[in-house]
């Protein structure tokens, strides 16, 4: 086939959980992936390896692959991945796309983690921080990860309010109060510390809603 010549291939792939690569002989200039459950790395022509993910695309022209590998980053189940790749140009447009008049797609929601407050309560005059970036380092959330989309707090206290800050303690910096027996959702990836400032301890849940690394 000459590299002149428009072609479309669809492949679908399993990258197991124990790291083996899978390869593929394959010629084209452009790479989409339409699904993937995890994120996963891929190299061409035997280049370095590189973090994909679905919705992702590549073009080389004028240039071409001929070999695609392919490796899962999750260790803890399989990775299951679909894709087209070809010598014409194609996109995705599935979203934009209603097939029932009767349905609305408004937009596509990336998957989550939930991350709980394991203490459970704030102590008399204390507060607590909620990183609201990814990644392992102090001040971070934690390395499974990326940045936070929501923290939901709830006040367990019959009669006591716990204060917001954003990053820290600072009568500038209060952004909120969670009255006592109700619950306070705030959809931001900021820092934000929550305060005990009654001379009681507070029991508390936080629920904090992060995209994965």
């Amino acid at each position: 086939m000459s590299q002149t010549t428009g072609f479309v291939s669809h492949q679908k792939l399993t990258l197991e959980r124990n790291l083996t690569y899978r390869n593929l002989n394959i010629t084209g200039q452009v790479f989409l992936c339409t699904l993937a459950n995890f994120a996963f790395e891929m190299q061409f022509n035997d280049g370095g390896w590189f973090r994909f993910d679905q919705g992702l695309r590549f073009n080389l022209t004028p240039d071409q692959f001929t070999r695609l590998a392919f490796r899962a980053l999750n260790t803890d189940e399989d990775t299951e991945i679909e894709f087209y790749t070809g010598g014409a140009q194609f996109s995705d447009a599935r979203l934009s796309i209603i097939r029932d008049p009767n349905k609305v797609i408004v937009n596509s929601e990336s998957k989550t983690l939930l991350k709980p407050f394991a203490a459970a309560t704030i102590g008399a005059g204390a507060n607590v921080k909620f990183y609201g970036t990814g990644g392992g380092g102090a001040g971070q959330a934690g390395a499974a990860y990326l940045y936070r989309k929501a923290i939901i707090v709830t006040n367990n206290d019959p009669d006591n309010d716990l204060e917001v800050y954003k990053t820290e303690v600072d009568a500038a910096k209060r952004i909120g109060t969670v009255f006592a027996r109700q619950a306070w959702l705030l959809e931001s990836s900021d820092d934000v510390c929550v305060a005990n400032e009654t001379g009681a301890a507070i029991a508390c849940r936080v629920c904090e809603v992060f995209y994965p690394a």
